[in-house]
């Protein structure tokens, strides 16, 4: 019976140990991939304000 007990015991603690793996890796395939968005997202930011200023360039010259 200990026997039994123990045995399934290993057996979940090696089911939970291998979800913890799954869930670092993939923790850290989130947080590269949020740092990824994260430089997109500045890059975008900084085109769109490139793009207001030369429109109110255009803006000035028409007036």
């Amino acid at each position: 019976m200990a026997d039994e007990l123990l045995r399934r015991l290993d057996a979940a603690v090696g089911k939970l140990l291998d979800q913890n793996h799954q869930l670092k890796q993939e923790c850290h395939q989130l947080r590269q991939e949020k740092v990824a968005w994260q430089q997109e997202k500045t890059e975008l930011l900084e085109e769109v304000g490139q793009a207001l200023k030369r429109l109110d360039g255009l803006e000035l010259e028409d007036i």
